[in-house]
């Protein structure tokens, strides 16, 4: 949840924040509830374990998705679909 909200509103949450069930679904915020979420502080004092914890966080996360042109390996696309992409 916390790496939803800075991946989609670039906000920081701290550890251990915790909210209620109706603002989730599937263990992700609702878009509504995303949208209220606000940002209290301007700064945030962050150690280099927590910067490295959400890059792993944003790596692992990236690794679930794969891009769907992907030149070196097989393609999920269709070839009408590359014809629509390059005409």
């Amino acid at each position: 949840m916390c790496l939803q909200v800075f991946i989609e509103r670039g906000i920081l949450m701290p550890p251990g924040v915790r909210c209620c069930k109706r603002h989730l679904e599937r263990d992700r915020f609702r878009d509504t509830s995303l949208i209220d979420i606000t940002a209290t502080h301007k700064e945030a004092v962050v150690t280099p374990g927590d910067v490295a914890n959400l890059l792993q966080e944003l790596r692992a996360t990236i690794a679930k998705y794969k891009a769907p042109l992907n030149f070196d390996e097989g393609s999920r696309l269709k070839d009408k679909d590359y014809y629509n992409l390059t005409g």
